[in-house]
């Protein structure tokens, strides 16, 4: 109702439309370990159709009730933020991401060589728990420190989980040095001040002891035997990292030379 100074009155009407907030709610995770993947999912407190804004930390927009997943490969504290719009009666939500760092793994070796058959010890730091894989040559699965003697060369898994329960993985390659047989050759003749050669195989590398008379080297694996009588020699063949040993013998006979007798010396007449 409106009314002029001379009294005169007049009636006006008008439509008005009221909206209201709808209120926003972030569904998400307060924590993710680092390099994890993590899904934000809009929605209203009031049924509507509004819409959405997401302003993530790094200034990045999306205008998705539920935006793309994202990967977060850094540790840290990360601020998101939300505004649902209903024709211009807007709401704003905050959602606090932790991201967790994953725990670095340290190794006292990364790759190691083992002697068949005798236990070597491996330790790990960086973590609060580990576990170890696979079974087979360890003295247990968990743990800092483990027992390793497997039968054939093996990688082994590591993995440590932190406090936030956050994890990373590392590996040991563990190659196995089996025992070898040493060969050599069969018994041998030579004639007397000639010489002959030994061979020795299988090992990598050779030592010839006790009785070394008439040997070119001592430390070859086919030295020259010139022996002045009937000789066994004994050779000692070391493996691979020095874990196994062998010894063989070779005998070298000697041979008399023969006994010419051409008789009584005789003159010929011409």
């Amino acid at each position: 109702l409106v009314k002029s100074e001379a009294g005169c009155r007049k009636e006006v009407s008008a439509t008005l439309k009221a909206f209201q907030g709808l209120g926003g709610i972030i569904t998400a995770p307060q924590e993710v370990c680092e390099e994890g993947t993590v899904v934000f999912k809009g929605a209203t407190q009031l049924p509507g159709q509004p819409s959405y804004s997401w302003i993530f930390e790094d200034g990045s927009r999306s205008n998705q009730q539920n935006p793309p997943a994202r990967i977060y490969n850094q540790p840290g504290s990360f601020l998101v933020r939300m505004v649902v719009d209903n024709n211009g009666c807007s709401d704003t939500r905050a959602h606090q991401l932790e991201v967790r760092a994953k725990p670095v793994l340290q190794l006292s070796q990364k790759d190691l060589t083992v002697c068949r058959g005798t236990p070597v010890s491996l330790t790990v730091s960086g973590a609060s728990s580990y576990a170890w894989s696979p079974a087979a040559g360890l003295n247990t699965t968990t743990g800092p420190q483990v027992s390793v003697s497997p039968q054939a060369n093996t990688r082994y898994l590591v993995t440590g989980t932190n406090a936030y329960n956050c994890s990373s993985r590392d590996s040991v390659e563990v190659r196995v040095v089996n025992p070898f047989n040493l060969q050599v050759n069969s018994e041998l003749s030579v004639c007397e001040g000639q010489s002959v050669q030994l061979s020795a195989t299988g090992a990598e590398s050779y030592s010839w002891i006790n009785q070394t008379g008439g040997l070119s080297s001592t430390s070859s694996s086919n030295p020259q035997a010139r022996p002045t009588a009937t000789t066994t020699y004994t050779v000692v063949g070391t493996g691979e990292a020095a874990c196994f040993s062998d010894t063989a013998n070779i005998t070298v006979r000697v041979l008399a030379l023969p006994t010419i007798d051409a008789g009584p010396d005789a003159e010929l007449q011409p």
